[in-house]
């Protein structure tokens, strides 16, 4: 059975603002060969496993691969926090919207873990929201009256 794992490195945009704004070029260079670095690991991993990639962009991924290499996500997330410098959450799911829902989960209890999508995921994230780096991915991502399609809006001037 395929299934979809979905990843995004911990406060890496962060490492890079941070590095940005004290006019650091070499260190935001750094920063992003490290993410490529990152980004191979999970392209290797699925690809060797007849899965296949998604997307990846950034610090972030979507991939889908066989629910028989699961058992391979811990080795592969430590892998790619050592080749990045910055630990990472990852959410699986039967589906791509299931395991964007359990990254979501995974982020906003603090990060750095594996999230399985349970229907407990969906209650999570309505308790979540209320929280404040909750109520941003929960607007962000979630809520139908907002986001960045809704926030995309030509303004008038």
């Amino acid at each position: 059975m395929k299934v979809f794992v979905s990843f995004d490195g911990d406060h890496i945009g962060r490492m890079v603002g941070r590095a940005s704004l004290a006019d650091k070029p070499e260190e935001v260079s750094k920063i992003a060969q490290a993410i490529d670095r990152g980004n191979a690991i999970w392209r290797s991993w699925a690809e060797s496993h007849g899965g296949k990639v998604i997307n990846i962009g950034g610090d972030e991924g979507r991939l889908e691969v066989e629910a028989d290499h699961l058992q391979e996500l811990p080795k592969i997330r430590d892998q790619y926090s050592s080749a990045v410098g910055s630990t990472v959450s990852v959410g699986v799911g039967t589906k791509l919207s299931e395991a964007d829902k359990s990254l979501m989960a995974a982020k906003m209890q603090g990060g750095d873990r594996i999230q399985l999508y349970t229907e407990e995921v969906n209650e999570l994230l309505e308790e979540l929201q209320d929280k404040e780096e909750g109520a941003k991915l929960y607007d962000e991502y979630l809520d139908p009256d907002s986001g960045p399609i809704k926030q995309a809006q030509p303004g008038m001037n």
